[in-house]
């Protein structure tokens, strides 16, 4: 069974914004006996991982969250949160389990919100994958690939190749897996968010690593809010996952 235990991460040195304390505030709310941990410069010794050292010294917060959230799950279990979740109900009736994660509406999975058991064996493969990795790599650039593609890299065909229309249970992973609208429901390239009765939480997706000002980022955007209006969203993510294989 998951602890009642959320993790989460602030490795800055600036107060927290406004969405990210009325995030705080909503865990506070409705997970009132569940222990909140934070995982910050005093908590987690950033020098010990070369990861994490070379990630905030190009000021790639998010990257370094995502060894520290896995280093989180693995070592103590519990759920993560990304700081700009904001969660909507308890998530008692998702503890019995060993482990679970959520998919994005763009049709990959969602490691804003993770629970899991400590020591849970799919978490260790992940978390493994970042072990004596560095984030600048040898021709000096940086390691920007996104947790979700390195979940999906790490546990390959033992994921759903697209997100489940329903809630489904990976036996070989321990693992239940749900579809967008529990956790994500926030449509990324149409701003819009669907929240029904079975929604726990909406990620924001903040994304304060992106720029949102270049012109190839909102060129991106573009393209995407396109191809969902023409194809429909999951058409779309089919495009994105056969555009990848190729690229």
């Amino acid at each position: 069974m998951i602890p009642k235990k959320i993790h989460f991460c602030w490795l800055g040195n600036d107060p927290y914004p406004e969405l990210i304390i009325r995030c705080i505030a909503s865990w506070e709310k409705n997970l009132p006996d569940y222990e909140i941990v934070l995982w910050d410069r005093m908590k987690f010794d950033v020098n010990a991982v070369s990861w994490v050292k070379e990630a905030l010294e190009h000021h790639k917060y998010a990257f370094a969250c995502d060894y520290i959230r896995l280093h989180a799950l693995y070592t103590e279990g519990g759920i993560y949160l990304d700081s700009d979740v904001e969660v909507l109900k308890n998530f008692d009736d998702l503890l019995g389990v060993k482990s679970f994660i959520g998919y994005e509406s763009t049709g990959d999975v969602e490691p804003a919100i993770i629970g899991s058991e400590k020591g849970t064996e799919w978490i260790g493969r992940c978390f493994a994958y970042y072990e004596r990795r560095n984030f600048i790599k040898l021709d000096g650039q940086l390691d920007t690939l996104p947790l979700p593609m390195v979940i999906g890299k790490v546990l390959g065909g033992d994921l759903p190749k697209e997100e489940p229309k329903e809630i489904v249970f990976s036996e070989k992973l321990e693992l239940r897996i749900y579809p967008s609208e529990y956790f994500s429901p926030k449509k990324h390239y149409k701003k819009r968010i669907d929240v029904t009765s079975d929604t726990y939480a909406i990620h924001h997706f903040t994304a304060a690593w992106v720029n949102k000002k270049a012109f190839s980022y909102k060129c991106k955007r573009f393209v995407h809010a396109f191809l969902t209006a023409l194809l429909g969203r999951r058409k779309h993510n089919k495009f994105v996952r056969l555009w990848r294989t190729i690229c």
